[in-house]
């Protein structure tokens, strides 16, 4: 197992979901980990944004399942590689009176898949084949299990929680570290393939030489705030 895989689903919120939270703590400033203190409620992911993102939802008065899942659609941004809308996800929500239930948000296998569409001419497929083929597709489940989530415990619509994700995709982010090395490894193992996914380039490598972008680059994904802003204004259009 690649250990950046434990990124994926690194998000604790501990708020009691019967009470209004008032968070009174900024998230740090710095390269360094940030430390908070505050009273009434406490938000913290991988990611600065996504935390901030939970904590100006408890700000607002929403409670720890709307903070949740405004963190993680910021990381779907922010760390696109092991979140985001195109992917699946699970949720483990504690009540305020200590019942524990969970939401599978995973993806599913097409209908069409069969038991045999990763072989050919009798044998297994190699493995690359078949990743690069879109054989390896999965029905996206995120979005619905965001839906649910909100549905189910939270007091927030689906668009006010992707707001600040919106805003973030619009707008841009610096990149760190982690987002540098994440996108030239990509760019790596899509070497000779760059014809089958030419929008990866134009999102992430447009301007750039190197195989990948400086550190503190301003990366903006005008596309993906707009899907963002579709899915909100369907999901909620169904809920009415």
């Amino acid at each position: 197992m690649h250990f950046r895989g434990l990124r994926f689903a690194v998000l604790s919120l501990v708020v009691a979901l019967a009470f209004v939270v008032t968070a009174a703590a900024d998230v740090g400033s710095g390269s360094g980990p940030p430390t908070s203190i505050g009273t009434g409620g406490a938000a913290s992911s991988v990611e600065k944004l996504a935390t901030q993102a939970a904590i100006d939802i408890l700000r607002r008065g929403g409670n720890a399942v709307d903070a949740a899942v405004a963190a993680a659609a910021v990381l779907g941004v922010t760390e696109p590689f092991s979140c985001g809308v195109g992917g699946g996800g699970f949720m483990v929500v504690r009540a305020a009176g200590g019942a524990v239930t969970t939401i599978d948000g995973r993806e599913t296998a097409p209908a069409a898949m069969q038991a045999m569409s990763f072989w050919q001419n009798g044998a297994p497929l190699p493995f690359n084949d078949a990743r690069y083929s879109g054989l390896s597709v999965g029905v996206p489940g995120t979005v619905r299990g965001w839906e649910e989530a909100l549905g189910r415990y939270g007091t927030m619509s689906v668009a006010e929680a992707l707001r600040p994700a919106i805003q973030v995709a619009r707008d841009g982010f610096g990149l760190i570290e982690f987002n540098v090395e994440e996108i030239g490894g990509v760019t790596y193992e899509l070497r000779g393939r760059d014809k089958l996914y030419p929008e990866w380039s134009r999102t992430y490598l447009e301007g750039i030489s190197g195989g990948k972008p400086a550190l503190g680059a301003v990366l903006k994904q005008p596309d993906l705030a707009k899907t963002l802003e579709a899915l909100a204004a369907e999901s909620d259009a169904v809920a009415a």
